[in-house]
C-alpha cells in the first residue's frame, strides 16, 4: 500500500506541475 500512495502522490505532483505550467503560460498571454 506504501508503494501505491507514493506512486499516486507522484502522479499527483506530475498533474499539479503540469497545472502549474499551464496557468503561467495563460497569466503570461
Amino acid at each position: 500500500m506504501e508503494v501505491k500512495l507514493k506512486d499516486l502522490s507522484k502522479d499527483f505532483g506530475k498533474v499539479k506541475a503540469v497545472n502549474n505550467f499551464s496557468l503561467e503560460i495563460n497569466d503570461g498571454e
